[in-house]
């Protein structure tokens, strides 16, 4: 169809240019025989004529490139319209991988190192009042451990961590470690020395200066009952040693 309209509209350009040489050579002619014969052509004429027949050969010229213009533009949609709608021809040149040197997806993934996940910053206890015990002997669960330079002493009845340090000086602080925490900071003691635990291990991350003032853990924890027992002016406790704290804030052992 795109056939017979080109070569029905080939027809006006055709005739206008075939009309346009006619009348230049209609020009032309007088002027060809004036130079013969020596008359003289009627100037008017010769120039309406010349202008005639240039005028209609550039119209159809004109006609001309327009229509090869304008069937090379639907030639070219055509070709885009059959390419874009080929089944699976876009799809088939993204998905490989040596046209446009992307890794697939699934290499990646099987690649990758899994990103542990961040730990928690611990925010530091504040220590509390001591409060001496005023009672004769009794047990008590308590949990002992030997640090560096000190030691840590917690009181199941009170729920209650003493932080006794090598100055002979000693905090209160409240244990708010539970098993639905972490029972360790997974941090790597040097030789010979551990990582406090639990509820020891987390003040002493918690805290800089009683991790400062206390050291590297020389052994774990170990669990006792112990028997306490206080006058109003100190407390002492019988465990692996005697330790003696008094109201000053000041402690000894035996």
């Amino acid at each position: 169809m795109n056939g017979q309209l080109l070569a029905l509209d080939t027809i006006l350009p055709s005739l206008l240019v075939f009309a346009g040489l006619v009348f230049l050579a209609v020009a032309l002619v007088p002027l060809a025989m004036s130079s013969s014969s020596g008359a003289k052509p009627s100037i008017l004429a010769t120039s309406v004529t010349g202008l005639v027949g240039a005028a209609c050969v550039v119209a159809g010229v004109v006609l001309w490139v327009q229509l090869l213009g304008s069937e090379t533009g639907a030639t070219a949609a055509s070709a885009a319209q059959v390419a874009t709608s080929t089944p699976g021809a876009s799809a088939a040149g993204s998905a490989s991988p040596s046209a446009s040197g992307a890794t697939p997806a699934a290499s990646v993934t099987a690649t990758s190192t899994p990103v542990p996940a961040p730990t928690a910053t611990l925010v530091p206890v504040a220590a509390i009042a001591f409060q001496p015990d005023n009672a004769g002997p009794h047990d008590v669960t308590v949990a002992v451990e030997s640090f560096e330079h000190g030691v840590m002493i917690y009181r199941a009845d009170t729920k209650q961590d003493y932080v006794l340090l090598a100055s002979k000086t000693f905090k209160v602080y409240p244990d708010t470690w539970d098993t639905s925490q972490p029972a360790s900071g997974g941090l790597t003691p040097p030789p010979g020395k551990v990582e406090p635990r639990r509820g020891f291990g987390k003040l002493w991350r918690a805290d800089p200066d009683i991790r400062q003032g206390l050291g590297w853990g020389l052994s774990a924890e170990v669990g006792m009952t112990a028997s306490i027992s206080g006058d109003g002016k100190a407390t002492t406790i019988r465990a692996d040693s005697t330790y003696t704290l008094n109201a000053d804030g000041t402690w000894s052992a035996k």
